[in-house]
């Protein structure tokens, strides 16, 4: 669900403005591309939506795996047997079958986790408490964004080796393939993409560190119950978004809401389509204030959007607080933290007794780390977490030390 705040701006309480940009880009005629954006190096990378079906997230402890449901992708469970009816799978009754799509505000509830029980039924298997492994017990059919049909099995995911074996084949069977994806080559990436429809992987995603917003084509639900693929804009995991409504353009304070990581707080509602001209209209008086990938905070507004013809939009981009990376709150005499940036440890030294604590935070609260300290020496691994910045806190008794890290 979005935060708004509705409030009529007069008195403006100005933060660190460091300069308003008008930028734009284009999607191409009927939507055809999408468009990774950087608030602070503008457009990253543009890529034919259709060419891909499935992705599957890099996270080795993931087992989320998308369909191209902003190309018309509509996945359904085959509900008259598990997987030893992968020769006999039949399409009566078909129409009847609940479609599924990817989670609109999610990005960890994919399509095919969509009747997910809870741990350790993740939908399109099971969790094997002792190896780690996610086994398929369950069988799909596909339709893809090109109308045609496959039935998919995703047999296993062998999550020490980040792999994923998965087969596919026409409905009568024809045409199966047999993939073994390797998944650590894109690690670096959020999700790494195969196309059904040319039996390959698809490096189309950007690093994860270089990019902000995805303008794109996704499926969400009106009044929470028809799915409609509507044209908009995600945020990349960890970007914090909050939005303001019914403010002036000069509206600057960012920090009255909390930033919320969800996947379309952005969206697609910042503009309508006005029947009488036959054009979008945008609501120039709603503000984004979302983070970057470095930490900085950025006011986005949009002033125009063009619609199928070209695809294009129009915003304004201004950065409105920046990153500080070594700021530091607390006495710190006693401690030292190192390195910073920091790719696979933080090092802490200093005089901790058992009542110590560490945690580290994302801007935007969450807690992802904690650690108790003792001695003069601690270790926390980081390897495993996302690039960008975060708080750590270090409490002792009384005593709270605070300081933005990176890591990378």
């Amino acid at each position: 669900m979005k935060l708004r705040l509705i409030t009529i701006a007069f008195l403006i309480i100005p933060a660190f403005i460091i300069g308003q940009e008008s930028d734009s880009i284009t999607m191409e005629a009927n939507y055809a591309n999408d468009v990774y954006y950087s608030f602070e190096n503008g457009e990253v990378k543009s890529e034919p939506r259709a060419n891909w079906d499935l992705a599957f997230q890099t996270d080795p402890f993931s087992s989320s795996i998308l369909i191209n449901d902003g190309s018309g992708a509509i996945l359904k469970t085959y509900p008259n047997g598990d997987t030893s009816d992968w020769n006999s799978l039949d399409t009566a009754g078909y129409s009847q079958w609940p479609a599924m799509y990817n989670h609109e505000t999610d990005w960890q509830q994919s399509a095919f986790e969509r009747f997910a029980l809870g741990h350790p039924d993740y939908g399109w298997g099971i969790y094997n408490m002792n190896t780690h492994d996610v086994i398929g017990d369950s069988l799909y059919v596909l339709k893809m964004g090109n109308g045609s049909f496959k039935k998919i099995w995703i047999e296993k995911k062998i999550s020490t080796e980040n792999t994923y074996y998965f087969r596919y084949a026409d409905l009568n069977g024809q045409n199966e393939q047999s993939v073994e994806l390797d998944v650590k080559p894109y690690t670096d990436k959020n999700y790494v993409y195969y196309s059904l429809a040319d039996g390959q992987v698809v490096d189309r995603e950007p690093a994860s560190d270089t990019w902000d917003i995805l303008f794109t084509r996704y499926t969400a639900m009106i009044d929470g119950t028809t799915p409609y693929t509507v044209t908009g804009v995600l945020n990349n995991f960890n970007t914090g978004v909050a939005e303001y409504t019914s403010v002036a353009p000069e509206f600057e304070q960012w920090n009255m809401l909390d930033l919320d990581t969800s996947r379309s707080v952005i969206g697609y509602d910042w503009k309508e389509f006005d029947m009488g001209t036959f054009t979008y209209v945008v609501d120039d008086s709603t503000l984004f204030f979302a983070t970057s990938h470095s930490g900085a905070i950025y006011k986005l507004r949009f002033t125009k959007f063009e619609g199928s013809s070209t695809g294009k939009v129009v915003f304004e981009v201004e950065e409105v607080s920046t990153a500080d990376v070594e700021g530091v709150s607390g006495n710190q005499e006693n401690v030292k933290v190192y390195p910073n940036p920091a790719k696979q440890y933080l090092n802490l030294e200093g005089s901790f007794d058992r009542q110590a604590v560490v945690r580290l935070y994302d801007l935007t609260g969450k807690l992802i780390v904690e650690q108790r300290l003792n001695g003069q020496h601690a270790r926390v691994p980081v390897s495993d977490i996302r690039q960008g910045v975060y708080m750590l806190t270090i409490v002792q008794g009384s005593q709270t030390i605070s300081q933005k890290v990176m890591i990378r």
